[in-house]
C-alpha cells in the first residue's frame, strides 16, 4: 500500500474517528479545529485516499458517505515498517537508539518500553 502523506494521514484520524463520514462532516471537523478547507479540497483528497486503498465510499441520497478501508493499527504498522526500511536498513535497534538519542523519554516511557521487551521475551521462550 502507499505511504500517506501528513495531510492523508489528518484525513484518515478524523474518518478513523467518525468511522463514517461525508465530505461535508470532515470538513466541519476540520473548521472546528478553526482549518478552513474547501469541499472540493475534501472531496479531492478524499478521491486520492480512495485510489491508494485507504478509503472506501458508498452512495447516500445525494452525497457519499466514506469510509476506512483499513485499519488505524494496520496504517501505523505499515508506516513504522517504511520508515524502519527506509530510514535505518531495517534494523530496529539503530532505530530505537535514534529514538533514545534524540527524543525525551521520561522514566515512566522507558518503563513501559522495558515491561513491553519483557513481555515479548517470555512470549518467544513459549513459541
Amino acid at each position: 500500500m502507499k505511504t500517506l502523506t501528513v495531510t492523508e494521514l489528518e484525513f484518515m484520524r478524523k474518518l478513523w474517528a467518525m468511522r463514517d463520514a461525508t465530505p461535508e462532516d470532515i470538513k466541519q471537523s476540520f473548521e472546528d479545529e478553526n482549518r478552513i478547507l474547501t469541499g472540493g479540497t475534501v472531496r479531492k483528497m478524499l478521491g486520492i485516499l480512495m485510489e491508494k486503498g485507504y478509503v472506501e465510499r458508498k452512495k447516500l441520497r445525494r452525497t457519499y458517505l466514506y469510509r476506512p478501508a483499513v485499519s488505524a493499527e494496520s496504517t501505523k504498522s505499515g508506516l513504522i515498517k517504511d520508515v524502519l526500511n527506509r530510514a535505518f536498513d531495517g534494523s530496529f535497534s539503530h532505530m530505537f537508539a535514534s529514538f533514545l538519542d534524540n527524543e525525551k523519554v521520561d522514566a515512566e516511557e522507558l518503563e513501559m518500553i522495558a515491561v513491553l521487551i519483557d513481555k515479548h521475551r517470555k512470549e518467544q521462550k513459549n513459541d
